[in-house]
């Protein structure tokens, strides 16, 4: 494997990571024009998910799911993985700074930790399944569908 080939796979992950940051960057300015956007805010939160609520655990896991699944069509499974969570923690990050009450649906209730660590957990989830899904269906162990 060359390096020509090399920069050929981690061209669609680094378009696609461009054009999030870019719809980041140019909605910010449309939401943004209180006083009190970009002040960093937690959602209080238990540590392991104590007073979260499965419903959001189950949530979170199937929507990260999905997009890992959605990106295993054109990328490799890691490059899925880390394009999938890097797209949650910009979200997440972004839940920190633009409060709901002033930007609607663009805003968030604050960061929160176990939001992170269930959109990991179903990154892990979709793996794990996917890699037993494998061995049993065709007898080997690979980590995506060819």
């Amino acid at each position: 494997m060359n390096l020509y080939h090399n920069q050929n796979l981690l061209r669609p992950l680094l378009t696609r990571f461009t054009l999030l940051i870019i719809l980041f960057i140019v909605m910010l300015p449309i939401t943004t024009s209180g006083q009190d956007y970009f002040q960093w805010r937690e959602e209080p939160s238990q540590l392991l998910f104590q007073d979260y609520g499965y419903d959001k655990i189950a949530f979170r896991m199937l929507t990260t799911s999905f997009i890992t699944r959605k990106m295993d069509e054109s990328l490799s499974w890691w490059q899925s993985d880390l394009f999938t969570f890097v797209a949650t923690a910009i979200w997440e990050i972004k839940d920190g700074y633009i409060p709901e009450e002033k930007a609607g649906w663009w805003g968030g209730p604050g960061f929160n930790t176990n939001d992170l660590l269930a959109n990991t957990l179903g990154i892990i989830t979709t793996r794990a399944s996917v890699l037993l899904w494998n061995r049993f269906r065709y007898g080997h162990w690979q980590f995506k569908n060819r």
